[in-house]
């Protein structure tokens, strides 16, 4: 137990940074609250977290981190987060508009009946696999319908039906086998 200088309150030292000779007098809320009054002192703290971010212990721990399960809800919480703000329902709106214009526009008119029922079927194949497997099954386009080198279309034979963890994973990107 430590009494804080600022708030002259008793607490733990949980609730005190660590400092070379041991912790600090002041707790980490005081001192949270003391950069924030201070211009300086909060730009002070920006440029240090900057810099360690752009240093290659900063990339590491952030690599590690965003790997972690801790990291993983961490981010799917803040995306959530965004989404339920005014500007990101309307980003992922757009976003999702896009996408379904692309859908429309590589879409060849000379598709037949039975090639838009064997597209549906793709689709339900993958709607059944996320209903039996309890994790999220999405169709893939093999070659991306918004590829930086090459464009596919929404065709049939272009369509798989992959895990959506390795399809969020492989974004646009288009892979020759060999």
């Amino acid at each position: 137990m430590r009494t804080c200088k600022k708030c002259l309150q008793e607490k733990d030292l949980d609730a005190f940074k660590t400092h070379s000779n041991g912790h600090r007098h002041v707790c980490k809320k005081c001192q949270y609250v003391m950069e924030m009054t201070n211009p300086t002192a909060h730009a002070n703290r920006i440029a240090r977290m900057q810099k360690y971010r752009a240093s290659d212990k900063g990339i590491q721990t952030e690599k590690i981190y965003n790997t972690s399960e801790k990291g993983k809800i961490s981010r799917f919480t803040a995306i959530r987060k965004y989404d339920k703000t005014p500007t990101g329902y309307i980003v992922k709106r757009a976003t999702t508009a896009k996408r379904r214009a692309a859908r429309m526009n590589r879409t060849p008119a000379w598709l037949t009946d039975f090639d838009k029922l064997k597209i549906k079927c793709i689709y339900s194949v993958a709607a059944m696999l996320t209903r039996e497997n309890k994790e999220e099954w999405t169709v893939d386009h093999i070659i991306p319908l918004q590829g930086k080198l090459v464009s596919g279309l929404h065709v049939p034979s272009n369509l798989q039906v992959m895990r959506g963890s390795e399809n969020y994973a492989k974004i646009n990107k288009f892979e020759v086998s060999a």
